[in-house]
């Protein structure tokens, strides 16, 4: 690598230090006389008398409250930008970029939330904006690196595809927000599978798909119907794709998808001039990026769902069929799941998410007498809990047993979201089958 690359990194990286112990979160007051550890940032700029108005504005939610994080976002754009002019391979120009955003990233947690989140998870947070930063500059990239990996051996090709598709499948599927080891079990990494994925991941998606629609049909039709076949195309595929991606979406949503896919296509279109050949081949890059992008995410979006609904439908529904068993024979509950094998289940189940077993999949139980809790860690930031109907004594009294089967509380009949609804059964979720949408 030549001298000035090498350079370049260098100062991107040294900012990003000065920006992680400027921006994060300084000591509290107790831990003023304390020595911290050396990664802790200092909060530099949050108390620092030349620029404290800008902290001060940036948390008063005014009018102007965008100019500080305005402010510092210039120099890791500015040297993004900087990037651009530099390199040619779409990689450095991705790492550059995923720097970034990653840098605005800490501004912006630093400066509006007092560094709150950043506090709460620690070193975590870092880790997690430079996830998210990199993840949305390889989305970005997408087109010129699969470009680039079209030119290889085609093994190659499918080797690279295959893992990428694997990334994002163990990625959407492995990742809960539940953390035991952290305050109030709350876990950062779902914000890479969210925002990375379901809502960045899939507008770039649209972005790209939209631009290469309108970049392929201008390639077959030029002169004035191509101009504005690629203005109108993209505006109405990106504007159209917003109701894939948000549940109802509204004016700004639609008018925000549409303008940008207009002004790629545009500046993507201005760059290739009126060769019929290089557009058709951009469009061709742009298209397979943003459907095998959004696929991916489709998909490895769907299997978590589907580990959701059978942790939920089916696997819950053995344990709460037997330990309804449980009191009926018991006349209460037991005080651990383990008390219900052999007699009422073969084995505890386990909440399984993903493909790959391990200790945050078992049911978590607590026996409050007369009721009881059971949850399990999902997907995202989904957290479900059981609670059992209240039965009263004489609800309770031998015979009178309110529990059928399994097929009571979701397994091998309807949803359990249904069941739960019916007089006879009124246990709560605090979850449902799909989580909500988000946006």
């Amino acid at each position: 690598m030549p001298w000035w690359r090498t350079l370049y990194f260098a100062l991107f990286l040294g900012l990003g230090v000065v920006y992680y112990y400027f921006f994060g979160p300084g000591p509290t007051v107790s831990e003023l006389s304390q020595d911290l550890p050396w990664w802790r940032p200092a909060g530099w700029l949050l108390r620092w008398d030349p620029v404290i108005g800008l902290a001060s504005l940036a948390k008063s939610g005014g009018p102007g409250f965008w100019l500080p994080i305005l402010v510092f976002c210039v120099p890791p754009f500015a040297l993004f930008a900087a990037g651009l002019r530099l390199f040619h391979g779409a990689l450095p120009r991705a790492g550059s970029l995923a720097l970034a955003l990653s840098l605005c990233l800490f501004v912006v947690y630093g400066y509006l939330t007092e560094g709150a989140v950043w506090r709460f998870f620690s070193w975590r947070f870092a880790v997690t904006s430079l996830s998210v930063g990199a993840t949305i500059a390889l989305l970005v990239f997408a087109p010129s690196l699969l470009r680039g990996l079209l030119a290889r051996p085609r093994a190659e090709v499918a080797l690279v595809l295959l893992g990428t598709f694997a990334g994002v499948f163990l990625l959407s599927t492995e990742i809960t927000g539940t953390d035991p080891s952290l305050r109030a079990n709350l876990s950062p990494w779902p914000a890479l599978t969210l925002f990375g994925f379901l809502l960045a991941g899939y507008c770039i998606a649209a972005l790209h798909i939209a631009a290469g629609c309108g970049l392929l049909l201008r390639s077959f039709w030029p002169g004035a119907i191509s101009t504005t076949l690629g203005v109108v195309v993209p505006a109405l595929l990106g504007g159209g794709m917003a109701y894939l991606i948000f549940e109802g979406p509204g004016p700004s949503a639609l008018g925000s998808l549409a303008l940008a896919s207009t002004l790629y296509a545009g500046i993507a279109g201005a760059r290739l001039g009126r060769d019929p050949t290089a557009s058709a081949h951009s469009a061709t890059a742009r298209l397979a990026a943003g459907l095998l992008m959004a696929s991916f995410i489709f998909v490895s979006n769907r299997a978590a769902l589907s580990f959701l609904d059978t942790a939920r439908n089916q696997r819950s529904a053995e344990v709460i069929a037997a330990l309804g068993a449980y009191r009926e024979t018991h006349s209460g509950y037991p005080d651990e799941l383990e008390q219900l094998v052999p007699r009422f289940l073969e084995g505890v189940p386990r909440a399984r998410m993903g493909l790959i077993r391990n200790a945050g999949e078992e049911f978590v139980y607590t026996n409050f007498g007369d009721s009881y809790a059971l949850e399990f860690a999902a997907v995202q930031w989904v957290q479900c809990a059981y609670s059992p109907p209240y039965l009263d004594a004489e609800e309770d009294a031998p015979g009178d047993a309110p529990w059928a089967g399994p097929e009571d509380v979701g397994a091998g009949g309807p949803p359990l979201g249904n069941e739960l609804d019916a007089p006879t059964l009124e246990g709560s979720w605090s979850c449902e089958s799909i989580p909500p949408s988000l946006w």
